[in-house]
């Protein structure tokens, strides 16, 4: 079927939750595993009965696991490490995510682009964040391997201009960075990120093609009031505490969300 169509795409969307899958593909690809596809090494769950918890819906849902072939090996004649293109070169024991028929029908379809996207670059500026990694291999490890410190202090330069090749994206990468100024009176949930961040000012890059979407987050004994944002455009109802953001090419984009007390 032609996931470009609406009605399609939605269908898909009623039996799998889209998010999981994308939050699977994309750790697969940013952490460059030559050994999954849709087919291999991958589980799915879902409830076989549907109530008011969100995860007992009856949508599928993806499970990671085996993780040994990511970040360097040199496995049947194909070695990869942080400058690999997970997206086009083809796997030891199956084809490349360019060849997996899951993610080469739903790019069809604009919505899941974006989602795809944006979710890549939220992992790439908060999950897989250089100085994160490091920070808890220092927790795990008396001395991390060398390499798996210089696979992260170098994939993201690679991975996201592969990504947006893929992509075809024709945008450029603009900084993004919440000002959350009084972290007691609320924060600021910016598109899958956690809404616990704290950061008197938290920094990302994102690709100017799609809108990304806050959401104002007021602490108890607060309200939201209004938003503060600079080098971007809000689309849609300014007032609102959520709202999406067209970000525009060679600016950078400040968001704070503005509490009073109720």
């Amino acid at each position: 079927y032609d996931i470009s169509v609406e009605e399609n795409y939605n269908y898909v969307c009623e039996s799998i939750d889209i998010q999981s899958l994308i939050d699977f593909y994309c750790t697969q690809i940013y952490l460059s595993n030559v050994d999954f596809s849709y087919n291999k090494n991958v589980e799915i769950w879902r409830t076989e009965t549907k109530s008011n918890n969100p995860y007992e819906d009856g949508k599928w849902r993806w499970m990671l696991f085996d993780m040994d072939a990511c970040i360097k090996t040199n496995w049947n004649g194909v070695m990869n490490y942080y400058d690999f293109n997970t997206f086009t070169e083809d796997f030891p024991y199956t084809s490349g995510i360019h060849k997996d028929p899951f993610i080469a029908n739903l790019i069809k379809n604009e919505e899941f682009c974006k989602k795809f996207v944006n979710t890549f670059m939220d992992m790439a500026n908060y999950n897989f964040n250089k100085d994160i990694v490091k920070e808890k291999l220092y927790k795990v490890a008396d001395i991390p391997n060398d390499s798996i410190i210089a696979f992260f202090e170098n994939r993201f330069e690679y991975i996201t201009g592969y990504m947006a090749d893929f992509f075809k994206l024709k945008g450029k990468l603009t900084n993004v960075t919440l000002n959350i100024n009084n972290p007691e009176r609320g924060t600021i949930k910016l598109n899958t990120l956690p809404d616990n961040i704290t950061n008197s000012k938290w920094s990302g890059k994102y690709f100017t093609d799609y809108e990304i979407s806050v959401v104002a987050i007021a602490k108890e004994g607060y309200e939201f009031a209004g938003w503060k944002i600079e080098g971007a455009e809000i689309v849609g109802d300014k007032n609102s505490q959520t709202v999406s953001v067209k970000l525009i090419d060679n600016q950078d984009c400040s968001i704070e969300a503005i509490f009073k007390n109720k």
